[in-house]
Parts: structure tokens; C-alpha cells; sequence
């Protein structure tokens, strides 16, 4: 299945929520007969998505209200032999995501956004996760996680490049009374853990904060 130049609009039939040049997937329709759900692949090419927060609400809940079923559902006994889910190969290129928060009057515009998912298992083995985006203000992030669905064990890591701080002024504003910060964060960072004990992890790693500064 491929689809190119897919848009989808705000509910004002104006805006752009999500658009890309290319969505392609491959499914196995042999292994549905051994109560198997295989993909080959999926990749999307340029996606360029645009996200809204305003307290609690969001721009896309009107979507997620029209698709959610007024019955309630019905408990089912689980079955002897359960479904596996096996995605493999999931590619998402030069990608780009605008989110604001216009509460805290918020922007974050994510560019280059590349992400590369080997497999993603439902059944009990390790799901591998790498993510690559540079920011528009300024800084860069690559992340890579493994983690196993069926024991909760997770493994991340993160490397961030010279994050400018102006991007999380508004925050700042929350607590302080401030016009400007400025300086740049790095960190390269390792943590461990199960998703079953949050608290029980360890992390190691550095983080180095440049030319910081703070004005009234």
C-alpha cells in the first residue's frame, strides 16, 4: 500500500494537521492464517505534522471523539493462542513537527526529524528505537531505546547537542519573572530500568550547560 501527497486538515478546512510526500507499508497476508500480523516495512517520507495545546484540550480531540464507540465494551476471555504483532523496518525522513503550547504561550519546532525503528515486537523480545531531530532554534538530539514489552526492561540513551534555552523560556516563565535566558545545554546521558518499578533505574552520563544567563 503507498500513498503520496496525503494532506489532512484542521477542522476549519484551512489549517494543515498532518501532511507528507509519501506513506508506503508492506503486510505479509499469509502469516494472518498462523494468527500473525507481519509488516515488512513502513516508511513515511516528509511528514510535517502541527500540534496544539491549550490546557487540557488538544487540536486533533475532535478526531479522537468522532472514532470513539458510544457502547461499552464487552470483556472477552482471552484466547490460548494470542495474536503476534511483528513490525519491522519502521522509517520515518525528513520529517518536521511544529508543537505549541498556547497556554504558556509555548513553541517547539522540531526540523529534520528522523526516525529509524528496526523491529517492534509484541512478543516478549527486544523492541529497538532511534530517533534523530535538530530543533529550529538551535541544537540537536539522537536518542536510541531498547525495550521489552513483556518483562517492561528498558535501555536509553540520549545525546543532546547545544540545546538553545530560549526555547523553554515560557516555562521558565511559570516560576519566574524574567524577559530573556540564554546559553546552551549538552548532555549525553545512559538510564536503566523497568517501566514496573519507575523509580528504581540508574543513570549515568554528563551534562554541560554553556554561557547560561538570565535577565529581569
Amino acid at each position: 500500500l503507498a500513498i503520496d501527497d496525503f494532506k489532512l486538515y484542521e477542522a476549519d478546512d484551512q489549517s494543515s494537521f498532518v501532511a507528507l510526500d509519501r506513506f508506503a507499508t508492506d503486510l505479509r497476508l499469509r502469516a494472518l492464517l498462523m494468527r500473525k500480523i507481519n509488516i515488512n516495512y513502513i516508511d513515511l517520507v516528509r511528514p510535517d505534522i502541527h500540534i496544539a495545546q491549550e490546557g487540557s484540550s488538544f487540536n486533533f480531540d475532535d478526531m479522537i471523539a468522532h472514532f470513539r464507540s458510544d457502547t461499552t465494551r464487552v470483556e472477552k476471555p482471552k484466547e490460548k493462542s494470542p495474536w503476534i504483532i511483528d513490525i519491522d523496518s519502521i522509517t520515518i525522513r525528513n520529517g518536521q513537527m511544529f508543537y505549541e503550547d498556547r497556554q504558556v504561550e509555548a513553541q517547539w519546532d522540531f526540523k529534520d526529524l528522523n526516525i529509524y525503528i528496526p523491529s517492534v515486537y509484541f512478543a516478549g523480545q527486544d523492541t529497538d528505537i532511534g530517533i534523530t531531530l535538530s530543533f529550529a532554534e538551535g541544537g540537536s538530539l539522537h536518542t536510541s531505546l531498547a525495550y521489552n514489552l513483556e518483562s517492561s526492561d528498558f535501555d536509553l540513551s540520549v545525546e543532546l547537542n547545544k540545546l538553545a534555552l530560549s526555547t523553554v523560556l515560557p516555562y521558565f516563565r511559570q516560576s519566574f519573572n524574567v524577559s530573556r535566558v540564554g546559553g546552551a545545554l549538552t548532555a549525553d546521558v545512559n538510564l536503566r530500568g523497568n517501566l514496573r518499578h519507575v523509580m528504581a533505574f540508574s543513570i549515568i552520563g554528563t551534562a554541560d550547560l554553556d554561557g547560561f544567563s538570565m535577565h529581569d
